[in-house]
């Protein structure tokens, strides 16, 4: 069963996807939930595994799935009436049946790796792959006639400036480092990205000669957040 839940967990962070792990920790009286047992709990609700039965379980999902939102851990109590003395730390959770048992529950989010875009490769592009790799971010490079020995620290490299249906997250931060070799083309996918941030390296006044045709083109600078250098 662990072998199992480990090939589950690896397949999940392998897809880039965000789940919740939660592990039996400590358990007092009759209770079906043991020290040891684990259960993935997905973004809607599902759970995979065995933290005990369905008296328990809502209890965890609510809070694994509050964990996957501010990606912080929880340390949940489930004991029966009446409700323990409160401890730092530690959600209490009445138990809604009446086996009299506690369990002990702590769920540790996992989620994808921030993913970094980089659009060109120009030396300030080559560098930022290399330093995003570094600092933990999940990078995608993209240039025209790009080769791996270009970018040997990205994860993902395409050669043009065209992106993929699939490999790119919800929320990138893009950076356009393109720097005369297809700007504009790059600039305007860059923006199509719904990215949480969007940044053009470039002197200001090419950058404003590019944001100004970007904008006769119909794409408005207001899409994205810009950081123009």
């Amino acid at each position: 069963m662990f072998d199992e839940f480990l090939r589950k967990a690896a397949e999940l962070r392998s897809h880039g996807e965000s789940f919740a792990v939660a592990t039996v920790v400590r358990f007092d009286g009759p209770i079906s939930g043991k020290p040891g047992d684990k259960a993935i709990v997905y973004p809607d609700g599902r759970i995979w595994g065995w933290i005990g039965g369905g008296c328990t379980q809502p209890a965890v999902i609510k809070e694994a799935l509050k964990s996957m939102q501010d990606g912080e851990p929880r340390f949940v109590r489930i004991s029966p009436p009446p409700k323990p003395k409160s401890e730092p730390r530690i959600v209490d959770y009445t138990m809604a049946c009446h086996s009299g048992g506690t369990l002990d529950v702590y769920i540790e989010p996992v989620l994808p790796k921030p993913q970094l875009v980089i659009f060109g490769r120009s030396p300030v592009a080559r560098y930022l792959a290399a330093l995003g790799g570094a600092m933990d971010f999940s990078v995608v490079a993209l240039a025209q006639g790009a080769t791996r020995d270009d970018f040997p620290t990205a994860d993902i490299v395409y050669s043009g400036l065209e992106l993929p249906a699939s490999g790119i997250s919800n929320a990138p931060y893009v950076v356009v480092s393109t720097q005369g070799e297809g700007d504009e083309e790059a600039l305007a996918a860059a923006v199509a990205t719904q990215a949480s941030y969007v940044a053009f390296v470039a002197s200001r006044k090419k950058a404003e000669k590019v944001l100004e045709y970007l904008s006769k083109q119909g794409i408005s600078a207001g899409q994205s957040a810009y950081s123009l250098r």
